[in-house]
């Protein structure tokens, strides 16, 4: 089991890394209220800038440590944890709590640049040390929010939990450096609490996006007052992206497999070359004791391998297997007497697998390996080397360094995994594109709901044309009006909903707003809903958009009783009286009793008199003398108003 966690190491941190930016991505599916209660910007900024760094080891390890990769990962690093250290600062503040101030990050700064001349090694210990005070900084701050009465959510709790362990795990981690490609791949080599601290920071990541996503649905769900749909955009997300990553598993196991086999293939046809250049004749001198070395036959054999040898950069064993006794015995090697590595003719090749054994019986060309022994760990090729009637006379055997060979492996590896990297990145950025775009759509339904709230409390009537002919929303005040529910009146057209006199004037004069793009006022009379008589004084204000053409029309309208409605009458009647008066042949005259102020005359009176009309209407008949003498005043001025005699003293 180890073994094979160890082999998909690479595509482990590649899955942490993706983790680590979908933590990032989900900050945008938060609702309004809830993603200004904290600064989580400078959240998406950690979990972006730690996801690249594991995709920077992910590179390391594929290609190999050239010391570049290490430093940038390193720098990456430390500015991750600066963003998270600022995050868990300004949401200590955001909460009441107390937090330090910017000074914090003067000695902070000053401790990563001293660590940086210590080397990577240094400023990697430094970033750890960094990453776990941020990382139990921002549990604190996700725990703290988790406990307001506001939000008392336990996704939140899990993130905090989520948090503090990643930390944890992350400073635990054995090897500050980035491991070679040969400990990647052969799990006696790497370390086994290295295996589990990737797979613990990949399983803690995966859970923190859970739970933030969980998280971001209730908060959504909190300030959008309905329920969320059972299939989210999120869970879309997750679930295309699990597709993307056991199809990148799958494609990428199959290029490993192919690259082994190719790879094998180039190997076994290298040994068997050299095995065809060995013959029988050169072999049976060959006793397979101490006797054989300096003999012509030994040595010339011996320099055949080491030709071979040195012809291939990347071989650095060759050797020749014999058996004797039941036991496999080295023949000849291509080291020099003086190498630590030499193997004598005769030693006991004690490490010799059941595969190697089973070759002298059943002869037949294989690679074996990574396998470890004494003198390192290695992928080898083995050919047999028999005689005309099959009989296995020696193996010939050569090694080459694991690390190169599961470099060549890894970098194989390495091209279908980033083609999956980058799948699930246009589906990450796709989401985020989405939801921006979710998110805007919502604003606009919750400032609709909020507008169509209280369009509905107020008493005037309201209401839209999406054209001439048609309703769009109205509110509560003109469906009750109209004496019809809001969705009996809404989208439909206005032909269907007012009798056919009123219908043919509102469309009439819509048409006119919507051609000349210009307010339009109308009154009319009408019946309610419930039967009264009313009058409707309708304002239509066009809406114009950017192309100078009316988009939509808003129209308001107030209404009046039966008192406007009458007095509208009156102003009728008196309007038709007037007219009478002033047609009438007989002369006709009013005035105020009170003040003896002309208020009226018609044109036969002013006719009469041999004065016009305006001149009549500016007398004030209590001043002229004529009329007191005549004493036609006294029936309008009542007791207060005497005739007057020919001195100009009034009469008794």
């Amino acid at each position: 089991m180890l073994a094979l966690v160890a082999s998909e190491f690479d595509y482990i941190a590649f899955c942490a890394g993706l983790g680590l930016i979908l933590l990032a991505a989900m900050t945008a599916a938060l609702g309004d209220e809830d993603r200004r209660a904290l600064p989580w910007a400078w959240f998406a900024g950690w979990a972006l800038l730690q996801g690249v760094v594991e995709w920077l080891e992910l590179l390391e390890i594929n290609l190999g440590d050239n010391g570049q990769w290490g430093l940038i990962a390193a720098i990456g690093s430390a500015i991750s944890y600066l963003l998270l250290v600022e995050f868990g600062r300004q949401g200590l503040e955001s909460l009441g709590y107390r937090a330090p101030g910017r000074w914090i990050f003067v000695p902070i700064l000053l401790i990563l640049l001293t660590s940086a001349l210590g080397g990577v090694t240094a400023l990697q210990f430094a970033a750890l040390c960094l990453g776990l005070a941020g990382t139990l900084f921002s549990a604190r701050v996700f725990w703290g929010y988790a406990q307001t009465e506001v939000v008392r959510l336990r996704p939140l709790v899990v993130l905090a939990i989520g948090m503090a362990v990643y930390g944890v795990i992350e400073f635990v981690d054995p090897t500050w450096d980035v491991l070679s490609a040969a400990m990647l791949f052969e799990s006696n080599l790497l370390q086994p609490v290295t295996i589990l601290v990737q797979i613990g920071q990949t399983v803690t990541t995966l859970v923190m996006v859970l739970a933030l996503w969980r998280f971001a649905v209730r908060s959504r769900r909190r300030e959008m007052r309905r329920a969320s749909s059972l299939v989210t955009l999120e869970i879309l997300l997750l679930l295309a992206l699990l597709g993307s990553l056991l199809l990148g598993w799958v494609v990428t196991d199959w290029a490993t497999g192919n690259a082994t086999q190719q790879q094998a293939s180039e190997l076994i046809r290298h040994v068997q070359l050299a095995a065809a250049g060995i013959t029988e004749e050169q072999l049976a001198p060959l006793t397979g004791t101490a006797q054989d070395a300096g003999t012509p036959t030994y040595e010339a054999i011996k320099a055949q391998l080491v030709r071979l040898r040195d012809v291939n950069p990347e071989v650095r064993f060759v050797y020749l297997v014999g058996q004797s006794n039941g036991q496999l015995i080295f023949l000849v090697d291509a080291e020099p007497p003086d190498s630590p590595d030499y193997s004598p003719p005769g030693e006991v090749y004690g490490e010799a697998t059941a595969q190697l054994k089973s070759s002298f019986t059943q002869p037949e060309s294989f690679v074996e390996g990574p396998l470890a022994d004494h003198w390192g760990n290695w992928v080898t090729a083995f050919t047999p080397i028999t005689d005309d009637q099959g009989n296995v006379l020696a193996v010939l055997g050569i090694d080459i360094d694991a690390t190169t060979w599961l470099a060549l492996v890894a970098q194989k590896r390495l091209m279908p995994i980033l083609i999956t990297l980058l799948i699930s990145m246009l589906l990450v950025l796709f989401y985020i594109a989405q939801r921006w775009m979710q998110t805007a759509r919502d604003s606009k339904l919750r400032l609709a709901s909020e507008q169509t709230l209280l369009l509905d409390t107020i008493e005037t009537q309201v209401w839209y044309l999406k054209d001439a002919e048609t309703y769009g929303p109205v509110n509560q005040a003109h469906a009750s009006f109209m004496g019809k529910p809001k969705q009996l009146l809404e989208q439909q057209r206005i032909a269907d909903v007012l009798p056919a006199d009123v219908a043919t004037r509102w469309i009439d004069t819509n048409r006119t707003v919507f051609a000349a793009g210009r307010p339009e006022h109308d009154e009319f009379e009408s019946l309610d809903g419930a039967g009264l008589p009313r009058s409707l004084s309708i304002t239509r204000t066009p809406k114009m958009g950017e192309d100078g053409k009316v988009e939509f029309v808003v129209c308001t309208a107030v209404t009046s009783p039966v008192r406007k409605l009458t007095e509208q009458r009156l102003a009728e009647i008196l309007d038709l009286n007037q007219t009478m008066v002033e047609s009438s042949l007989l002369g006709m005259i009013a005035y105020r009793s009170d003040t003896g102020k002309c208020v009226m005359a018609n044109t036969a009176a002013a006719r009469a008199v041999g004065a016009t009309v305006e001149q009549l209407v500016q007398q004030n008949f209590r001043e002229l003398r004529s009329w007191r003498e005549s004493g036609f005043g006294r029936p309008c001025g009542g007791s207060a108003w005497r005739p007057m005699k020919n001195d100009g003293s009034l009469r008794p």
